[in-house]
């Protein structure tokens, strides 16, 4: 799969209406996670992040009622070829005085789709592969093959940096 960049992905009321149910929502509960790419692989005070599960091991996991309907209602008819999703989560990762890159990792062993939409624009980004970067831009998804090894990183002109990851079939 070829890796694909979209920006103003959702209309712009539809963005915004996501953004502020999510980032810096008081209300909006979002899990504390000790490393990054596995459980527990801390190496340092910045190798922690924050996620909120919605949909894992072919369930909707999230605690908030009808929230992976409610995702799903917003990007399910604009992913193409959709079969099946394996996992969807947002993910929150910290300021820090430099953009600190995380491991590179893959999020399955076979071949899938995994898509990550930006929902603030900041200098964190994406890197897919050794050459491939896709900057934290709001309302930005980018689409690539989730076998494919990538990282994550922090940002240091935010507060923090917030994304929804999606991987299916």
């Amino acid at each position: 799969m070829e890796l694909k960049i979209y920006d103003n992905f959702l209309s712009r009321e539809e963005f915004l209406n996501l953004k502020s149910s999510i980032v810096f929502n008081t209300n909006f509960p979002f899990f504390l996670h000790d490393g990054i790419t596995q459980p527990n692989d801390s190496k340092g005070k910045y190798d922690w992040f924050a996620t909120h599960v919605i949909y894992d091991g072919g369930l909707p996991v999230s605690p908030l009622e009808n929230f992976y309907n409610e995702i799903g209602s917003i990007f399910f008819p604009n992913f193409d070829n959709m079969r099946s999703i394996l996992r969807i989560k947002i993910n929150f990762y910290p300021h820090t005085n430099n953009v600190i890159e995380h491991k590179s990792h893959i999020d399955y062993d076979f071949s899938h789709t995994a898509a990550i939409f930006s929902l603030n624009t900041c200098d964190g980004y994406t890197k897919i592969g050794n050459n491939n970067i896709v900057d934290s831009i709001e309302n930005r998804i980018v689409f690539f093959d989730g076998s494919k090894y990538h990282n994550s990183t922090t940002t240091s002109n935010a507060l923090g940096r917030f994304n929804i990851s999606f991987n299916y079939h």
